[in-house]
């Protein structure tokens, strides 16, 4: 069946009046191989599609998406600032390519990217709590500390946990040890997290 979609779709070219229709023809054969898990025909369809249309943003988030599922996180990375550039305002694109960067250059480089997802997203508490640990590894417990509480509000199930609390401990274990904590806020915030694991 697929088979016949996309020999149908290639035949088609020439008959369509746009090459974004032929793209988003041939990102949607591409999505139709993500769906069935094969990521390596998936990713010759987006590909295709972005030939026909370079600017099309979804075929570059679902190949960035697919490169991620394959292990290839720089051309996910690529894909991803290509998704930004086409479209803007896409808060997944700013998070995940905040995962990437924050693994490949850093926390501090990968700050950025959560902001603005944050702006796009205000609601969504997986980008608070990783801003909190970005926040919290780059020297800035106080911002730190306020995504995390308002991770813990959007998301009490995912963010009010013992995996949750235990990765923030572990940032804090981190800033201090690089930092130091001469007021000693930062112990005690640790020791009162230590405390709700109880």
């Amino acid at each position: 069946m697929l088979d016949e979609a996309v020999d149908f779709v290639e035949q088609q070219h020439a008959s369509l009046s746009q090459d974004h229709e032929y793209a988003v023809l041939l990102f949607n054969i591409g999505q139709e191989f993500t769906r069935a898990k094969d990521h390596q025909n998936a990713i010759v369809y987006y590909q295709k599609a972005l030939v026909a249309n370079p600017q099309l943003g979804s075929a570059h988030y679902n190949a960035a998406l697919t490169y991620l599922q394959l292990g290839d996180e720089r051309r996910a990375a690529e894909h991803l600032r290509q998704t930004i550039k086409a479209e803007p305002n896409s808060p997944d694109a700013y998070f995940y390519l905040a995962q990437l960067v924050a693994k490949s250059a850093g926390p501090k480089q990968a700050i950025d990217y959560l902001v603005r997802a944050v702006e796009l997203r205000p609601n969504h508490g997986e980008t608070h709590f990783q801003l909190a640990m970005m926040r919290i590894l780059t020297g800035a417990p106080d911002e730190g500390r306020r995504h995390f509480e308002i991770s813990q509000r959007l998301a009490p199930e995912r963010f009010a946990t013992l995996a949750a609390t235990k990765r923030i401990i572990a940032a804090i274990d981190i800033l201090i040890r690089s930092q130091g904590d001469s007021a000693g806020e930062l112990t005690k915030w640790k020791e009162m997290l230590a405390k709700s694991l109880d």
